[in-house]
């Protein structure tokens, strides 16, 4: 069986970072595209 490596933790933390602001980012668009189609 392949097993994969296992990123370091340093990875892992860089990647949620990212994960997280884009989907910070993509709500507070959707909040934006939403107040604007609501007004």
């Amino acid at each position: 069986m392949y097993e994969p490596t296992p990123l370091p933790i340093t990875a892992w933390k860089g990647l949620y970072c990212t994960i997280i602001k884009r989907s910070l980012f993509f709500s507070s668009t959707l909040w934006q595209v939403a107040g604007t189609a609501a007004s």
